[in-house]
């Protein structure tokens, strides 16, 4: 161990960043011990320091200047160049998940710091966008709160016109902005409600999807896919090309009856063109997981929006085996820089 660190008695300091959930310590618990454990032999003391909290902008140099190692989670802190450059400290950059677009991969480099990913598991942004989509159609927030109000009338619903009934989804046509993994496994559970399914992207073109997904998923212009829609997904990358790649104008052609799913980027939407037609009644609900700024301020008007929109914390990958497959990664690629053996879990190389 310690061959990349220094000397005897070194204390090497690392920081973990956004923790919301308090849960990177525990999610991995023997790993930590066991890392700490490793550094004895060679006299060596780690210093943890969880954040859970967001660190404001204007005091990240100051707050992380001092620490060799810091262990991101997800895309919750952009690292800049400019802030790279201010942290002359940095040996190890680690992020949970094999991808993260707020990295300066390139500067990272530059500056001789290692950046390394983790591997995911499990499918649960598929199962989440299920969820919120099942929570909008059928009501659900607004009739738990109706369930647990002992004053209101039997079946009442809460900030939901009561002529807005549950709506089903066989027959219903759901359209994916994005046909990638997480868009086709939507797709194949739609097929199974019994759903329509069409897609469109950028790129997307009929070869590009198998003989198999053929037989149940229509390849369509972007109109189309907004003007048909009852239920609506997005699942596309963040991405210059991507951002605000849906406007009020689409949004405009959406049915009155339609819903809208989100658990990809919220700049992915023009926010303010879905929340004036949320207002304006425009479709009948939302699902959303992504904001243009996370978290949400206590004046966000996300907030305002009551039960026909269901709002959930950027959670779509939060599940308890993808968080320990996180943080046993994150340790892994910890102990391997440690240990001067550039075998990391996944080293990210650009984006």
């Amino acid at each position: 161990m310690l061959q990349n660190p220094g000397n005897e008695g070194t204390s090497i300091r690392l920081a973990i960043l956004d923790d919301y959930q308090d849960v990177a310590i525990h999610s991995a618990e023997q790993d930590w011990a066991d890392l700490r454990r490793a550094l004895r032999p060679e006299n060596a003391h780690l210093v943890i320091q969880v954040f859970k909290d967001p660190i404001p902008t204007e005091d990240l140099v100051t707050v992380l200047r001092p620490f060799e190692v810091i262990c991101t989670m997800r895309e919750r802190t952009p690292f800049t160049a400019e802030l790279f450059e201010a942290l002359p400290n940095l040996k190890l950059l680690t992020t949970t998940g094999p991808v993260n677009r707020s990295i300066d991969i390139e500067a990272a480099k530059k500056r001789g710091i290692t950046v390394a990913g983790t591997g995911a598991t499990g499918n649960s942004t598929v199962e989440h966008i299920w969820g919120l989509l099942l929570s909008v159609a059928r009501n659900i927030p607004a009739y738990d709160r109706g369930v647990k109000d002992p004053t209101g009338p039997w079946q009442s619903l809460s900030g939901v016109s009561s002529r807005e009934l549950p709506t089903g989804l066989m027959g219903k046509t759901i359209g994916l902005v994005g046909f990638g993994r997480l868009g086709s496994a939507v797709a194949k559970i739609a097929d199974a409600f019994g759903m329509n399914v069409v897609a469109w992207s950028q790129n997307l073109t009929v070869d590009k999807i198998s003989p198999e997904q053929q037989e149940y998923v229509q390849i369509v212009s972007k109109r189309e896919l907004f003007e048909t829609s009852d239920f609506i997904s997005i699942h596309l990358v963040l991405s210059p090309r991507s951002h605000g790649i849906i406007g009020f104008g689409d949004l405009q052609l959406m049915k009155r009856s339609a819903i809208i799913i989100n658990t990809s980027r919220g700049p992915i939407i023009d926010e303010e063109a879905l929340l004036r037609v949320l207002r304006e009644g425009g479709i009948r609900g939302a699902g959303i997981d992504v904001f243009d700024k996370e978290p949400l301020s206590e004046d966000s008007p996300w907030r305002q929006l009551g039960d026909r929109v269901v709002l959930t914390p950027h959670v779509g990958y939060v599940e308890t085996r993808n968080y320990q497959k996180f943080w046993e990664d994150t340790v892994w690629n910890v102990d391997t820089w440690l240990d001067g053996k550039n075998e990391y879990v996944h080293e990210l190389t650009g984006l």
